[in-house]
C-alpha cells in the first residue's frame, strides 16, 4: 500500500479509474490563504500538476468522474465566490500534456449556464448540473451528447475458477455505443501465441459489459499470461496484461517432489509416508510439507481460555483439497464441526498462503476436549 504525501500540502484524492488514473487537489493552507493545486496520478503516488481552465480565474476545483480513456470531468470555481462554479472538462493531448476545458466556451447551451458535470461514461456522454441564466428559475440537468464515440475500453480482470487443466479469462469491456468485438490473446508470455473470441458474440451499448473466455488443456502448476482486446468502428483496445498460474493435481505434484519415484506408490502414492512423519504424502500436498523431510511439531495447538486452538497454513494453489475441523469431547468421538464445536478465529491470506486459526466450541469448563483437521479430496 503506498500513500499519496506531499511535504506541505494536505493531499486528497478524489476520482480513479481501472486503467490506473488517480486525481485530486493538494491544498496549502497559510495564515491569509490556501493554494489548492489539482494533480493527476498514473499508477504511481507522483502527482501530476493539472490546469484549470483561463475563463474567469477559477483557483479551486472538484472532480467527479475519471473514465477509462482518461477523460477526467468536475467544475471549477473562486474560493471568494463557491457558489459560481463552472462544469470543466480535462484531457491529455497525444503529446500527454493536460488541458483544462470550461464547457461553457465549447459547447453552445443557449440561454443555459454549465455550472459542473456530475457524471462521465467511457463514450463520453455527460451529465451536466446547469441553470437557466434568467433570474428565479429551478435548476437543470443535462445531457450532452459527444459529436463523435471514442474507441471501446476494456480492462482485463484476473482469471475464475482455476483448475489445473482450465482458467476462465475474463474482461470489463465497454462497448461505447458501437458494435463491439472482444478476444483474449494468451500463451505462457508475451507475445501471446494463442487468440480465442470471448464468448456471447459482440457488444454494444454503453454499460461495462463483462466477457469471458473458458480455456481448455492447460498444464497444472504452469504460469500463463493473457490480455483482452475489444475493437470497433472507432479503433482496437488492449487490456493490461495478467499473468496467472494453474494449480497443481497431485500427479505433479509428485512428479515434481520424487522424480524418478513418482510411479513407486511405496514412496509417491498419496497415503504413503516416506519421510515417517505425522503426515501422509496427502497431508503434506494439502499443507505445503515437504514429503521427504520430516515435519515435526509443525502444527502447535495452544490452550486459549479453556479452548483447544489450531493454527496452520494452507497453500491455495492445490487443487481438490478440502480441509475439515472437528472436534469431540472423548478422542473415539462422535466429531462435530460447527457451532458449539469449532469456531474459525481467524482468516488470513499471504499472497498464495492461507492462515486459518480454528479453536474448539465447548464451554470452557469441559475437561476433555480434542481438535483434528481432516484433508479431503487430494487424491489423483
Amino acid at each position: 500500500m503506498n500513500y499519496f504525501t506531499h511535504p506541505t500540502a494536505t493531499v486528497q484524492p478524489m476520482v480513479l479509474n481501472n486503467a490506473g488514473l488517480v486525481a485530486g487537489i493538494h491544498t496549502t493552507y497559510t495564515a491569509s490563504n490556501r493554494i489548492v493545486v489539482p494533480w493527476i496520478a498514473s499508477n504511481t503516488t507522483a502527482m501530476t500538476p493539472l490546469p484549470l481552465p483561463t475563463q474567469g480565474n477559477p483557483n479551486t476545483c472538484a472532480f467527479t468522474e475519471l473514465n477509462q480513456h482518461g477523460l477526467l470531468v468536475g467544475s471549477a470555481w473562486k474560493m471568494a465566490t463557491p457558489t459560481e462554479t463552472t462544469a470543466v472538462r480535462w484531457y491529455a493531448d497525444p503529446d500527454g500534456n493536460w488541458i483544462a476545458e470550461d464547457l461553457n466556451e465549447i459547447v453552445d447551451a443557449g440561454d443555459y449556464i454549465l455550472d459542473r458535470v456530475l457524471a462521465a461514461n467511457d463514450a463520453g456522454y455527460l451529465i451536466v448540473a446547469a441553470h437557466l441564466d434568467v433570474a428565479g428559475q429551478p435548476p437543470r440537468t443535462l445531457l450532452l451528447t459527444p459529436d463523435a464515440l471514442p474507441p471501446p475500453t476494456v480492462v482485463s480482470l484476473p482469471p475464475a475458477n482455476l483448475t489445473p487443466t482450465s482458467a476462465v479469462l475474463r474482461a470489463q469491456v465497454n462497448a461505447c455505443d458501437l458494435t463491439t468485438a472482444a478476444t483474449f490473446h494468451w500463451g505462457l508470455s508475451p507475445p501471446y501465441t494463442a487468440t480465442n473470441p470471448a464468448a456471447g458474440g459482440t457488444l454494444t451499448g454503453t454499460v461495462p459489459t463483462l466477457v469471458t473466455c473458458l480455456l481448455s488443456n492447460l498444464q497444472p502448476h504452469t504460469t500463463y499470461h493473457f490480455r483482452a482486446q475489444a475493437q470497433n468502428s472507432q479503433g482496437s483496445t488492449l487490456g493490461q496484461d495478467i499473468v496467472f498460474t494453474t494449480p497443481y493435481d497431485y500427479a505433479t505434484w509428485a512428479t515434481e517432489k520424487f522424480g524418478a519415484s513418482s510411479a513407486n506408490e511405496t514412496i509417491a502414492g498419496p497415503w504413503a509416508n516416506p519421510d515417517g512423519d505425522a503426515w501422509n504424502n496427502v497431508g503434506e500436498f494439502a499443507l505445503g510439507f515437504e514429503p521427504l523431510t520430516a515435519d515435526s511439531s509443525v502444527l502447535q495447538p495452544r490452550d486459549e481460555s479453556g479452548r483447544l486452538t489450531l493454527t496452520l497454513t494452507h497453500p491455495q494453489d492445490r487443487a481438490g483439497v478440502t480441509l475439515t475441523f472437528a472436534a469431540s469431547t472423548n478422542v473415539a468421538g462422535p466429531w462435530l464441526s460447527g457451532p458449539g464445536a469449532t469456531a474459525l478465529v481467524n482468516l488470513t491470506r499471504n499472497g498464495n498462503l492461507e492462515i486459518l486459526t480454528v479453536r474448539t466450541d465447548f464451554p470452557s469448563t469441559q475437561p476433555r476436549q480434542f481438535l483434528r483437521v481432516q484433508v479431503e479430496g487430494a487424491q489423483p
